[in-house]
């Protein structure tokens, strides 16, 4: 039987299915930025945030089934949980890679993307505790947004790098790979904050 939940319950989940995303975020930094044969132990840590995640995310799911009336249309409350879940996966993802692809000393541009990616995943987390605080919660959608218009620069930097003759062509393979995930993920990042918005904006 459905039941009626306070509004802050939902609030809290949402909170919840936020936390794992900044460690997500400094391991694969983490990754990136050590020897090769240092990251097997890296997966395993991100592939335990990965599952905690995916944990967070049934249960999310099953407390909004379960609710009667939530604070926001349901549809859109899956929708987000999905797209954060995404989120993590695909950092996930790319530190598996990573793995497979035994790269060293990789670019600069690829250690600054990853400081990128930490800032909008801490400004991520702050961005859903203050849904019902639209002024604050606007800065932080601003700061994002600048951050990932920043690292789609890089993105296009790295890629013309890459193209440039300078690299074995298989190492430039692996490299763009990298490089499209790390984009991907700053993109997915960024939808999500603005699904959040416009499930607030609905609401009001």
């Amino acid at each position: 039987m459905k039941i009626k939940t306070r509004p802050d319950a939902i609030a809290q989940l949402m909170s919840g299915l936020a936390a794992g995303l900044p460690r997500a975020t400094a391991l694969f930094a983490e990754a990136l930025a050590v020897d090769s044969k240092k990251r097997t132990e890296i997966l395993i840590a991100i592939n335990k945030v990965e599952q905690e995640a995916d944990d967070r995310h049934a249960a999310f799911l099953t407390r909004v089934e379960d609710t009667f009336i939530t604070p926001f249309d349901r549809e859109d409350l899956l929708s987000i949980a999905e797209l954060l879940d995404d989120v993590i996966d695909a950092l996930d993802h790319t530190v598996d890679l990573l793995v497979r692809f035994e790269l060293d000393d990789l670019p600069k541009n690829f250690l600054n993307c990853a400081d990128d990616l930490n800032e909008m995943a801490e400004l991520v987390t702050l961005a859903v505790e203050l849904i019902k605080k639209p002024k604050k919660f606007r800065k932080h959608w601003d700061d994002i947004t600048a951050i990932e218009n920043r690292l789609d620069t890089r993105h296009n930097e790295i890629i013309a790098d890459l193209l440039s003759g300078d690299y074995e062509v298989f190492k430039a393979l692996k490299l763009k790979a990298v490089a499209d995930t790390i984009e991907h993920t700053a993109n997915m990042m960024d939808e999500f904050v603005r699904s959040i918005a416009r499930t607030a904006i609905k609401e009001t």
